[in-house]
């Protein structure tokens, strides 16, 4: 029978390969999501969050005796979520979007894997055992990822959890966890019929967010298709659409951000309409500031200061957005660095 001291060892030892693991992994999902052909997903990722998680020693010896799993060597296989990855979205029909979108993409799965991802509902909506006696709601993805770190053989299986989750959902999973949690949910839990009430209220709550968001703001989301001409958006208009900031960077493309700058993809033309949204920016706005000479001077000593020529569209303009909202140049910097990971770019102030 495993111990406290056992399962606290086997974290130990294992815990700095999960955490390669993990991050590897939300990189490649993150990713992956990014190479859908929809523009809605594209949409989605644009407004998630990502987290990540190796779970406790008191966690994995709570599930070890839960489901008897009694040795070290075991656990691999005994607990599917050893690492856990969460991807938290506006709302649940985002939720179900993005996982439908993934569930539909497993024969071409973003890291190698024992055997085909499993995909759980744990909805209300789907009548799930567990959610309805617990309130809680998620999408589950559970799978074991293959991989081997050289010189390192105790543990080749890495079990992982992803949770699709909207915010509301997720606020209540933590608040219900924080509060209520006992470690192992029955039919008798005296908490459960509160807890499924407070997550019907707050289904219904989803519910009428994405009918009001659908009423307010669909009409002005709507991009152009092949087979119909284009409506130029007007330039101070806010909402921000990705079809406004596709327009917008096609007549200012060259001007603005530079003559060997390429059109962005999707992605990043979702996440330049995220930015502007947040920030309350519309295009014209957006424009003053980007051939503000004040502004231009501190983007350009920045870029000489680190011996970059430039940098590309979404980091730029993100640059702008942030200097024109009064942020410093270090948290304006700091900020941007975090969108130029992938490209191994860092920047220095100074």
């Amino acid at each position: 029978m495993l111990d406290k001291t056992d399962v606290a060892e086997y974290r130990k030892t294992i815990l700095p390969y999960c955490e390669v693991v993990q991050t590897d992994l939300e990189g490649s999902l993150k990713l992956f999501i990014s190479q859908a052909s929809s523009s809605e997903i594209t949409r989605i990722l644009g407004t998630s969050e990502f987290f990540h998680r190796v779970k406790s020693p008191e966690s994995i010896l709570r599930k070890c005796v839960r489901d008897e799993v009694n040795a070290v060597h075991d656990i691999p296989t005994g607990i599917e979520d050893l690492i856990g990855l969460r991807v938290v979205v506006l709302n649940k029909r985002d939720a179900r979007l993005l996982f439908e979108n993934l569930q539909g993409r497993q024969t071409e799965w973003f890291c190698d894997t024992e055997a085909p991802p499993k995909f759980v509902q744990y909805t209300v909506d789907s009548s799930n055992r567990y959610s309805m006696r617990t309130g809680y709601q998620a999408f589950h993805i559970t799978f074991i990822h293959t991989r081997k770190f050289p010189g390192y053989e105790v543990n080749t299986h890495w079990p992982v959890e992803i949770q699709v989750t909207s915010r509301l959902w997720d606020f209540w999973s933590n608040y219900s966890r924080k509060y209520f949690y006992r470690g192992a949910v029955d039919d008798n839990d005296p908490t459960g019929p509160y807890n499924l009430a407070i997550s019907k209220i707050l289904d219904t709550g989803e519910d009428l967010m994405v009918a009001m968001t659908d009423a307010l703001l669909k009409p002005a989301m709507n991009e152009p298709t092949e087979h119909t001409e284009a409506i130029k958006p007007e330039a101070d208009q806010l909402p921000v659409t990705d079809a406004s900031v596709k327009n917008w960077l096609y007549a200012h493309l060259t001007e603005l951000i530079g003559p060997r700058a390429n059109m962005p993809n999707q992605i990043f033309i979702s996440k330049v309409t995220y930015e502007l949204n947040k920030h309350g920016v519309n295009l014209s706005q957006l424009e003053i500031a980007m051939k503000d000479q004040r502004l231009r001077t501190i983007y350009q000593a920045t870029l000489t200061n680190n011996g970059v020529e430039f940098l590309p569209p979404y980091q730029q303009i993100l640059f702008f957005i942030l200097l024109s909202q009064g942020s410093t140049i270090d948290d304006a910097v700091a900020r941007v660095n975090e969108e130029l990971q992938l490209l191994g770019i860092r920047l220095r102030v100074h």
